[in-house]
């Protein structure tokens, strides 16, 4: 089992590296009837900066942004 902290922490173990602008990742199943998407919006240096948060459904209803600190 691996331990995450920061939804970035989660993102950097689910893609193996350091993220970059425009990577996405799925957390669920893509039969389950919602998946949340998290797509690295920014990236300064190795750190992330921000992070687009969406339930993905058939209608996309929700969209969250998360930033780091300025």
């Amino acid at each position: 089992d691996t331990r995450v902290s920061t939804v970035a922490g989660l993102v950097m173990t689910l893609l193996g590296r350091i993220p970059k602008s425009g990577d996405k990742v799925y957390i669920g199943r893509r039969s389950d009837d919602s998946r949340v998407c998290v797509e690295v919006e920014s990236v300064k240096g190795n750190i992330v900066d921000r992070l687009i948060v969406s339930i993905d459904t058939p209608g996309n209803v929700a969209s969250f942004e998360a930033g780091g600190a300025s």
